[in-house]
């Protein structure tokens, strides 16, 4: 028997509605993960070390929160773009807006270092909220997973 005759049984593997309606909620975890960090990061911050310090801090965190918006508009829109199969000039048009997204997180953050009147350091605390959030979700959905069995 030739390797081109050998197929492997596809694993089937069966949906579990509990399970699929939690992972659903991800974005929706991740993004008030993301806000609730901010919220409550943002007094403490201010206060014990000022204005420059706080300001990087929640710029940092708006540009993660508007990071995170775009970076699931991009993911939709390309994956849309592909499935359809799209003009080229759609896919261009996709491609574009995901690499402009970094210019303009770039740009703000040059301004910002540039301008040495925010704190550099909280900036990029403010722009890690993001990864922290991400964080939380995957003990979330470990959690779910272990007491759940799925």
């Amino acid at each position: 028997m030739s390797t081109e005759d050998q197929v492997d049984d596809p694993i089937i593997v069966e949906p579990h509605p509990p399970t699929e309606a939690f992972l659903s909620g991800a974005y929706r975890r991740i993004q008030l993960a993301i806000a609730v960090a901010t919220a409550a990061l943002a007094g403490p911050v201010f206060y014990l070390w000022g204005w420059r310090v706080g300001g990087g801090f929640l710029l940092g965190a708006g540009l993660a929160y508007l990071n995170f918006l775009w970076l699931k508009q991009s993911i939709i829109a390309l994956t849309d773009s592909i499935n359809e199969h799209s003009p080229p000039t759609r896919s261009r048009v996709v491609v574009f807006k995901f690499i402009f997204r970094y210019a303009v997180v770039g740009v703000v953050a040059y301004a910002i270092i540039s301008s040495s009147s925010i704190s550099v350091l909280a900036l990029m605390a403010g722009f890690s909220l993001s990864v922290v959030a991400l964080l939380f979700e995957a003990v979330a959905e470990t959690v779910h997973g272990l007491r759940h069995g799925k």
